[in-house]
């Protein structure tokens, strides 16, 4: 009886620490892309600032 225990215990730290790398994972992926879809952001208005100068100085 007690080895079962024992290790059902163990299984369920091992499920456990698998589970909370899996989620922190994740989150460093959550993370990179959101500072991609920022990056990507500013030179979308970096790019429609320039036209808007460009614009500007045709006219």
């Amino acid at each position: 009886m007690a080895i079962e225990t024992v290790t059902a215990i163990w299984v369920v730290l091992l499920m456990s620490s698998v589970w909370m790398w899996n989620n922190r994972k994740w989150a460093d992926e959550v993370e990179f892309w959101k500072e991609a879809a920022l990056k990507e952001q500013e030179r979308a208005d970096n790019a429609e600032l320039a036209i808007a100068e460009l614009i500007s100085d045709i006219s």
